[in-house]
């Protein structure tokens, strides 16, 4: 089978409308109106480069990293009101979430990018393209920082810092006044800092008592414990009181079998009468995610949260261990985003051989319709994350066309909205529109549930595209793919879901 390939995408819209917009339509923003991005540029080259080559690996001292002065630390009289203006605004507004969201495109920001000289090439993407939000790294996989917070946990472990005395602020301030929409990413779980500093938070190794740490090298915060919780919750308020938008957790999970040997793991604080087989419960995650909704609504931010792409895929009651079962987010969520990454299926999940990789279109296109089955009737709405990165792992290239393969899957899902994935935070712009315009099918209907839930979903009704009705599908569980890619900002500009997949 060759893979479906999609026209090129038209572009269209004036530089001028775009580059008009003022301060004003940008508190419209703020208030969750849609805010047309607009201009388009078009190049040839495969990879877009920045501006200036810096490294990417935050590994090392910030210095080295980022020779740019940082932001000043103080703010203006003026500024500091204009920022609870907009905070005040924003809650008395998104307390009761609007029934009109704006169409939010996206791409993902690394600390170094959003402190360093690569911050104008990503604003430049929301001047110049459909692209009118970005995901930025407020608090990482190893519990590191971007500024210093004013929270009880924030000062655990210490070094967690990327920018000590840094002000986010300005740099937000400017984002929102070329129209865009910022968000907090947020990783829970999986935060290194806090869980050495407070072993009584983590999650335990059986074997030794200490606090259980994963093949990465990484080690977790224990999702039955209240205080962890509320460390996540208390930074995504920190994100919220600064100027962002929305908080997107990540890492919203129990690790499994694809972070380390799962039989090593203790959570205190579950019942004594639970059996192993059901510790990483659901009933968890959705707790948590609950009591973050609440709290954070009431900052006027909305609340979305990174998962594993094959939840849309799989139907077992705790998602392979994880706890992230799809319906269950999607009950509490404002946003759910599988990070449905063509590179992270199995040889044969959708019929699709020899690996789904080689189908952006078709693993996108099914990913998404089982996703909006499983929705239906709740209160998360669907936006993706999808790949603009070379699986080099498994031998293969990128080209934009991947990128427009996948958007195209989305949108005839009846779907508006989805965030681009490059660890390295260079994005394919030919692969983008020059507005952000509705793009999704008008007379959309999601699929009906099937009847049996062992079958996958629409199986019973139709074929899906790609989809070999008489070939035998293999099945790829929840965190097979963890060993994929590169962490952010690593070697290869790739992603892998246990970096990245809440």
């Amino acid at each position: 089978m060759t893979r479906t390939e999609a026209p090129d995408a038209g572009t269209g819209g004036s530089t001028g409308a775009r580059r008009g917009r003022t301060v004003a339509v940008a508190m419209a923003l703020v208030l969750g109106v849609v805010v047309a991005a607009v201009a388009s540029t078009s190049g040839t080259r495969e990879q877009p480069a920045d501006p200036v080559d810096v490294p990417d690996d935050p590994a090392g001292p910030p210095d080295a990293l980022d020779p740019a002065p940082a932001p000043a630390a103080t703010t203006s009289p003026a500024d500091d009101l204009q920022d609870i203006a907009f905070a005040r605004r924003a809650r008395s507004e998104l307390r009761t979430l609007p029934a009109e969201w704006p169409i939010v495109r996206g791409v993902y920001s690394t600390m170094h990018s959003f402190w360093g000289q690569r911050w104008e090439s990503m604003i430049e993407l929301v001047t110049t393209t459909e692209i009118n939000a970005i995901v930025i790294d407020v608090k990482d996989d190893k519990g590191q920082l971007a500024w210093d917070m004013d929270a009880p946990l924030a000062k655990q472990g210490g070094g967690g810092t990327w920018k000590p005395n840094a002000d986010p602020r300005s740099r937000l301030r400017h984002l929102r006044a070329v129209g865009g929409y910022p968000i907090a990413r947020i990783v829970c779980f999986k935060d290194s800092r806090v869980a050495l500093a407070r072993p009584d938070l983590a999650v335990v190794d059986v074997r030794t008592g200490e606090p259980w740490q994963g093949s990465d090298g990484q080690h977790w915060l224990n999702p039955y414990n209240a205080e962890a919780w509320q460390w996540c919750i208390d930074a995504g308020k920190e994100a919220a009181r600064m100027g962002f938008l929305e908080v997107q957790f990540d890492y919203v999970r129990f690790p499994n079998g694809g972070d380390g040997p799962s039989n090593h793991f203790d959570f205190p604080g579950r019942p004594a009468d639970l059996p192993r087989e059901r510790w990483r419960h659901p009933d968890q995650i959705t707790a948590f995610l609950t009591s973050a909704v609440e709290q954070l609504h009431a900052e006027g931010v909305r609340v979305s949260a990174d998962i594993f792409g094959l939840t849309t895929y799989n139907w077992s009651w705790d998602g392979d261990g994880t706890g992230q079962v799809f319906e269950r987010l999607a009950e509490v969520l404002d946003y759910v985003s599988p990070m449905v990454y063509p590179s992270h299926y199995g040889p044969g999940n959708y019929g699709l051989r020899p690996h789904p990789v080689d189908f952006p279109y078709e693993t996108v296109w099914n990913a998404m319709s089982e996703a909006q089955m499983r929705s239906q009737g709740l209160t998360g709405r669907i936006r993706p994350w999808i790949e603009d990165f070379a699986p080099t792992w498994l031998g293969r290239g990128h080209n934009p066309q991947r990128v427009r393969d996948q958007k195209r899957a989305v949108y005839e899902n009846g779907i508006e909205g989805w965030l681009l994935w490059n660890a390295s935070n260079r994005f394919s712009v030919e692969a983008l529109e020059a507005e952000t315009l509705p793009r999704a099918e008008g007379d959309y209907l999601p699929p009906a549930r099937t009847r049996d839930p062992d079958l996958a979903p629409g199986a019973e009704a139709r074929a899906w595209p790609g989809r070999d009705p008489d070939a035998t599908t293999e099945s790829q569980h929840i965190g097979q793919g963890n060993s994929a890619g590169t962490s952010p900002g690593g070697p290869t500009g790739g992603i892998e879901e246990s970096a990245d997949a809440a």
